[in-house]
């Protein structure tokens, strides 16, 4: 066996084995009540959701289709905030988002403190703007942000009676001034909850710092269970997308027609959450005990349903297991440390390789060869790895 796992392989494995042993996570795909339109100013979602917002800010300009192409890539939707006068003078880009299947909303025209204004000023700065939308993409958007997110009772006042819905946001990645990717995931994941709304920026800063955040953020909060979406999609307004284009076809592509029930459910919420399975290889079927499993061979694991206490989980299809722990006959042992170790190990991405030998006690130790080290369990159960157990055995 390779001493190196397939780059997808890996990932997969490791994200399985992680979220396996992960706890909190929101529950996935939850969703806002249908058609309930926000009032007021809004920060943030609905409580219960698990739908998490991100929106962008500074654009039209050169880097919005770069953040458009990523967001492809993340299979998620955004929404993109633009003024009047950026709009009218770099329109190209924002036809780009309005192709891509994000979300669009507006701002005044000229990105000035609605507040510092009177009442017919606020009126024709917005309304300004609005007519841009309407001559330049042929849309005059529903979500409204006060530049700088500045707004008081009177200015908000005003947006809604224009019929917009005035929005700022719950979290502010700050991308504009952190040095590094890690400080503004940092940033988002200390604060963030379902219904959150997280301010990015697509023109401004440095892109490149902020579109490898972006990356490595978008990935680490689908793993704990949350769903992206646009505004719309956050207060129920708009359906939801599926969080993998086709999951339907992903799970029955082996020829198994059952996308449906406990079982594919709890298959679809770990695809969500980057994490797949595999196609199903076999039929449900029910044990003695009443426990329904389906098989997905090719990542070697089972889903066992228990309808009785309606709990779900992952369990090692233990004939896939000991293919793949050793060709020399050499069996893993259900429950064993070592055999654990050895399969969290592997399924980390750091493949020991087969067992060259049974496990036996040296002393006060247990040591079993593999072909790339030793698994030594000391007295007290705890597995380490050398990589020369010779001079012991």
């Amino acid at each position: 066996m390779s001493k190196v796992l397939s780059t997808g392989y890996v990932r997969l494995a490791a994200l399985l084995i992680v979220c396996l042993l992960a706890t909190g996570c929101p529950p996935v795909g939850s969703s806002a009540e249908a058609g309930v339109a926000p009032s007021g100013v809004v920060a943030s979602g609905p409580a219960g959701t698990s739908i998490v917002a991100l929106i962008f800010n500074g654009g039209p300009g050169p880097n919005t289709v770069r953040f458009v192409q990523e967001l492809r890539a993340l299979l998620i939707p955004a929404t993109f905030f633009f003024s009047g006068d950026s709009l009218a003078q770099d329109p190209s880009d924002a036809r780009d988002v309005k192709r891509s299947g994000s979300e669009i909303g507006g701002s005044s025209y000229s990105e000035v403190d609605l507040q510092s204004l009177s009442t017919p000023q606020v009126v024709a700065e917005i309304s300004r703007g609005q007519t841009v939308f309407r001559r330049t993409l042929g849309l005059a958007p529903i979500w409204f942000q006060p530049p700088y997110g500045d707004v008081d009772a009177r200015v908000a006042g005003i947006i809604s009676s224009l019929g917009l819905r005035t929005v700022t946001w719950s979290i502010n990645s700050n991308d504009l001034t952190s040095p590094n990717p890690a400080q503004i995931i940092e940033t988002v994941r200390s604060g963030v909850t379902g219904g959150s709304i997280v301010l990015f920026h697509d023109e401004g800063g440095n892109p490149n710092v902020t579109l490898a955040a972006l990356a490595k953020l978008v990935a680490d909060l689908k793993y704990r269970g949350f769903r992206f979406g646009t505004l719309d999609q956050l207060f129920g307004l708009a359906k939801l997308p599926p969080c993998v284009p086709n999951e339907r076809r992903l799970f029955e592509s082996s020829g198994i027609h059952q996308a449906a029930g406990p079982i594919y459910q709890f298959w679809l919420s770990r695809l969500c959450r980057g994490i797949s399975l595999g196609p199903a290889t076999s039929l449900q079927s029910a044990a003695k005990d009443g426990v329904i499993s389906q098989n997905f061979a090719q990542t070697g694991r089972q889903i066992a349903y228990n309808p009785s206490t309606g709990s779900v989980r992952i369990v090692l299809m233990w004939s896939w297991g000991s293919k793949i722990f050793s060709s020399k006959k050499i069996k893993p042992k259900y429950g064993d440390p070592i055999t654990r170790a050895w399969f969290a190990r592997y399924f980390a991405g750091d493949d020991e390789g087969p067992a060259l030998t049974a496990e036996h006690t040296y002393g006060k130790v247990v040591a079993q060869r593999f072909v790339h080290g030793w698994a030594v369990e000391s007295a007290k159960h705890v597995v380490s790895w050398e990589s020369n157990f010779r001079t012991k055995a």
